[in-house]
């Protein structure tokens, strides 16, 4: 699966549409979060990689709820529409391979999570850096 398909695939391009629209609006944000967390816990792949994506994507959740409660103030507009979209798109049941397909149905979605940590990780790194200075403030 060449990932330069996907990303221009029209599944990722409605994602990507539907996450300018989650990122601007704090109820969204929320609602999208939360459906990803209900099907994270329909993911049952004890695997090491698979337990990887999951916290990718609980990274992800954490830096776009607090750049968009105005905590985290230096993620670009771009990468945090990035985020958004591979959370769309991991949400949507029919995307390239369905979710209900056996073992390989959670690969593509787990390919774009991948994909958009690697092309983020410096900026991904940095927010790590931001996180647990501000925890340990707490």
């Amino acid at each position: 699966m060449n990932i330069k398909n996907i990303r221009i695939s029209s599944f990722f391009k409605r994602a990507s549409n539907l996450a300018s629209v989650v990122v601007s609006n704090r109820l969204r944000l929320i609602t999208l979060l939360g459906a990803v967390g209900k099907k994270l816990n329909e993911v049952n792949d004890k695997q090491r990689r698979a337990q990887e994506v999951k916290e990718m994507i609980f990274l992800f959740g954490r830096l776009l709820k607090a750049t968009v409660y105005g905590q985290y103030k230096v993620l670009p507009w771009k990468s945090a529409l990035s985020i958004a979209a591979s959370l769309v798109y991991f949400l949507n049941p029919a995307d390239i391979i369905p979710d209900i397909v056996p073992i390989s149905g959670f690969l593509d979605d787990f390919t774009i999570i991948v994909w958009t940590y690697n092309s983020l990780f410096m900026e991904l790194q940095e927010f790590k850096k931001w996180e647990a200075a501000n925890q340990s403030q707490e």
